[in-house]
C-alpha cells in the first residue's frame, strides 16, 4: 500500500508540474512588455544522416496573448516526393497551463497543396488549427519530418515577429564527423556549443529570456536583426541528382544535370 500511494503521489507531482509549465504565472513582466506572443519552449532538432537525407524534429509552445497572434495558434506543413508526410502533435492549454484539448489524427487535414483546377501537382500540406478565443492561452506543437534531399535545409530562427518574446529556445544539429555543412548565424551573441560522440557531431544554440520590442519607423527588416542561425549542405542531393555548392559554376552543372532530357518531346508528340 505504502508503494502504491507513493506511486500515486508521484503522478499527481509530475501532473501538476507539467500543468506548472505554461502557466502565465511563471512569465516576467518583461516578457510580456510590447508582446502578442511569447514562446515558452522550443527544441529544433536537424539530423544530417547523409548527403540524401535528413530528419527533423520540432517541438515548441507559444502563449498566445490577443487575437493579433492568432496566427500562431495552428500549423501547415508541406510534403512531396522528397519529403515524407510529417506526424503532428497538437495540444492546447489555458492561462494556467492545464491541458484544455489535443488534437485526435483525423483533426488533421491533409490535402492538396493547389486549388485542384488552376494547377495539377503531386505537392500536399497537413495543418491543423485552435480555435479559443479566451486569452491567453497556450498550444503546443510536436512535428517530425524525414526528407530524402539534402539541397533546403531548416533554419532555426526562434523570434517569429518583434512582437513575440522568448522564454527559451535550442537548437540541435546532428551531423557525421566528416559532413561538410556551412552554417551562417546572425544577430546571435555566443558561439555553438560543440560536443562529438563516435562517429557525429552535435552543435546547440540557445536563446532564453529574449524579449518583444516596440517597432521603430525606419528600422531595418526584421530578418536582418532577429537571431538567426541558416545552413547549407556542401554536397547534397535532389530527387536523385547530385551536386555540391562548391561555386556558381557546380551550381550550374546541377541545374543542368537535373534538367537533362526534359526539353525533348516524346516520340508521339513529335510525330
Amino acid at each position: 500500500m505504502k508503494k502504491l500511494g507513493l506511486s500515486a503521489l508521484f503522478v499527481v507531482v509530475t501532473c501538476w508540474l507539467q500543468a506548472q509549465q505554461y502557466s502565465m504565472l511563471l512569465l516576467k513582466a518583461d516578457m510580456l512588455k510590447n508582446a502578442n506572443a511569447v514562446k515558452r519552449y522550443e527544441k529544433l532538432t536537424v539530423e544530417i544522416l547523409g548527403s540524401d537525407r535528413f530528419v527533423e524534429t520540432h517541438k515548441y509552445a507559444i502563449t498566445i496573448l490577443n487575437e493579433a497572434a492568432e496566427r500562431y495558434s495552428g500549423v501547415t506543413i508541406g510534403y512531396d516526393k522528397s519529403t515524407a508526410a510529417p506526424t503532428i502533435n497538437a495540444i492546447m492549454y489555458d492561462q494556467f497551463g492545464n491541458k484544455i484539448k489535443e488534437l485526435k489524427r483525423s483533426d488533421i487535414k491533409d490535402e492538396s497543396a493547389y486549388d485542384g483546377f488552376s494547377i495539377a501537382g503531386d505537392d500536399r500540406v497537413r495543418s491543423c488549427q485552435f480555435y479559443n478565443k479566451s486569452y491567453p492561452y497556450t498550444v503546443e506543437f510536436e512535428i517530425e519530418q524525414k526528407h530524402s534531399q539534402t539541397l533546403f535545409l531548416p533554419y532555426w530562427m526562434p523570434q517569429l515577429s518583434n512582437t513575440m518574446s522568448v522564454q527559451e529556445s535550442e537548437f540541435e544539429l546532428i551531423v557525421k564527423n566528416d559532413a561538410d555543412v556551412g552554417i551562417h548565424t546572425t544577430n546571435y551573441n555566443g558561439k555553438a556549443e560543440e560536443s562529438t560522440s563516435g562517429s557525429t557531431k552535435t552543435y546547440k544554440w540557445q536563446l532564453k529570456n529574449y524579449a518583444a520590442v516596440a517597432y521603430e519607423w525606419g528600422s531595418p527588416k526584421f530578418n536582418k536583426r532577429t537571431p538567426m542561425v541558416q545552413l547549407s549542405s556542401k554536397s547534397f542531393e535532389l530527387y536523385g541528382a547530385k551536386g555540391n555548392l562548391v561555386s556558381w559554376k557546380s551550381l550550374g552543372e546541377f541545374q543542368n544535370q537535373l534538367n537533362k532530357g526534359r526539353d525533348d518531346l516524346p516520340p508521339a508528340i513529335k510525330a
